[in-house]
């Protein structure tokens, strides 16, 4: 089984005799390492530790046929590249009994971070601009170097209103949909100095006469106060 942290799985483990023998079914792992531990149960228990032991050990037992469900919901952080193993192995205590085993084995994975980050790499201060997140994760958290978030910085989207001159940095971790954190990912941002203003015209006027004043310096919209 491959599954995601904070997924939930449930397998439902089944052993059958046809003479109706007594049976034990017995689960070992380290998943059932007691109250506390992974969030594991086999058949409702959470295991028994033995001293020393890395394992522990649930069991149920039954006549002719034995069933026990394995319930697991990996933490936040539970990922990791080896498998998760459940040793099972059912008796048989009848006359001649056997034995019988086999594993399950259950791959946890990390969710998929961000693919990418959309947005302007180079900026002029006290601008906001927008960057946006590329993946299939439902939520984000962001956070800004050099800036100030505006509005929310959990959604796909967020604006940023970048400070002073001085490299900047967007970073965006993804929040899955069972609550866990992804890998973040970062975009460097080249924060420009506000180019001066350069007014020319007449500066000295008399009173009730009039002038034209030209700006010069920035960008393409100009606010006037007086």
């Amino acid at each position: 089984y491959t599954i995601e942290e904070g997924q939930l799985l449930t397998v439902l483990i089944t052993a059958a005799q046809a003479d109706g023998h007594p049976l034990v079914l017995t689960a070992n792992s380290a998943l059932l390492d007691g109250p506390g531990g992974f969030n594991a149960t086999f058949n409702g228990s959470t295991g028994t530790v033995a001293p020393g032991s890395p394992t522990g050990t649930a069991t149920v037992a039954g006549a002719g046929a034995v069933n026990g469900t394995l319930v697991y919901t990996p933490a936040c952080g539970e990922a990791r590249a080896t498998p998760y193993d459940v040793a099972l192995t059912v008796k048989d205590l009848g006359c001649g009994g056997k034995t019988a085993a086999d594993v399950v084995r259950i791959t946890v994975t990390r969710p998929a971070a961000p693919t990418g980050l959309a947005g302007d790499a180079t900026v002029c201060a006290q601008t906001p601009h927008t960057y946006t997140a590329v993946g299939p994760a439902p939520a984000y958290h962001w956070r800004a170097v050099g800036g100030s978030i505006v509005g929310g910085n959990t959604g796909r989207s967020v604006q940023v209103l970048w400070g002073a001159a001085d490299p900047g940095k967007v970073v965006a971790r993804g929040v899955s949909a069972y609550g866990c954190p992804t890998d973040s990912l970062d975009l460097s941002v080249t924060v420009l100095a506000a180019p001066a203003l350069v007014v020319t015209g007449s500066l000295s006027i008399c009173q009730g006469a009039s002038a034209t004043l030209a700006v010069a310096g920035a960008g393409p919209i100009y606010t006037l106060t007086g």
